[in-house]
Order: structure tokens, then sequence, then C-alpha cells
């Protein structure tokens, strides 16, 4: 569930064991899902531990889509080509941002916008403004946590 875009079966269990092993959380979910999901809905998760489906998880926003079983890899598929479509430099830019969104106020946001070189040099051409002939030869999946790649997950089924 740390991909960008997560995509999840309707049928899919998620479920956070840890407390009922007597385990803490770890992996930053005690971060990641009170901005995801709320405070509230964040200790009903951790700590009932209890089991919940691919559609909860996507009205408490920890996933983006939900299919059928049978679609899972066919939708997969689609966002990612929908995501190779893009100019590569354009997604990382745009991930960057988006991670540092709740880093300081509007203005500091806008700042960061503007100041950015990628940006600057993407409306001038080259390089930075490939298309999707470029995107469709660099490797688009998971990566590791704090890539600057966008990332795409699927799941039936997910338990820490």
């Amino acid at each position: 569930m740390s991909a960008d875009i997560v995509v999840a079966s309707r049928a899919a269990i998620f479920r956070f064991t840890e407390t009922a092993l007597g385990l803490v959380v770890t992996s930053g979910f005690t971060a990641v899902l009170p901005r995801t999901a709320g405070g509230v809905v964040a200790k009903e998760i951790i700590m009932l531990g209890e089991p919940f489906d691919g559609e909860q998880a996507k009205a408490w926003g920890l996933v983006n889509r939900t299919v059928d079983d049978d679609d899972l890899q066919d939708e997969v598929d689609r966002v990612v080509g929908l995501l190779r479509e893009k100019a590569p430099t354009a997604l990382r830019l745009a991930k960057r941002l988006l991670d540092q969104a709740s880093e300081g106020t509007l203005e500091d946001a806008m700042g960061r916008e503007t100041a950015c070189p990628q940006r600057r040099r993407a409306r001038g051409g080259g390089r930075f403004r490939r298309g999707p002939a470029t995107a469709l030869h660099r490797p688009l999946g998971p990566t590791s946590r704090g890539s600057r790649r966008p990332t795409v997950s699927a799941t039936t089924d997910w338990t820490p």
C-alpha cells in the first residue's frame, strides 16, 4: 500500500495483525494511515486489527481503484500504460512535488513548483520534454521506498 497508485481487487482482504501478536506496526504505517485515512480510522485499523476488503480500503483512501478479481491485471496494465504515455521527467517532478505537499505553506509549494530546474528546462524543450516514445523504454513498476519513479501495485490479499 505504499505505492503511488494502488489497484486492489474488491474482494481483497487487508489486515494489520501486529497488535494481536503483541507487536508494534512497522513500515511507517503509524504515519501514513492517519494522513490517508484520518486519525480515527487509522486507530481502528491498527488497534482492532479487523480484516477489511478492497471496497472499504478505497472508501478510507488506502487504495485508488478497485476492480473484480478477473479484471485486476488488465486494470494494472491499463494504469501502467497511462503512466507510460507521460513524459518521465514530468512524472518524477510531479511525484516529488506531491511527496512534499505537506511540508510548509501554499506559498512554499508554489515556490518549489516555480523554482524547480526541470520545470524551467521543460518549457524550453530538449530532453525534459520527452514523451511517450522515451517513456516506453523506462522501467515502470514497484520500486524501493523513496523512489522518484511512480509505482503501481495490485493486490488480492495483503497483510504486512
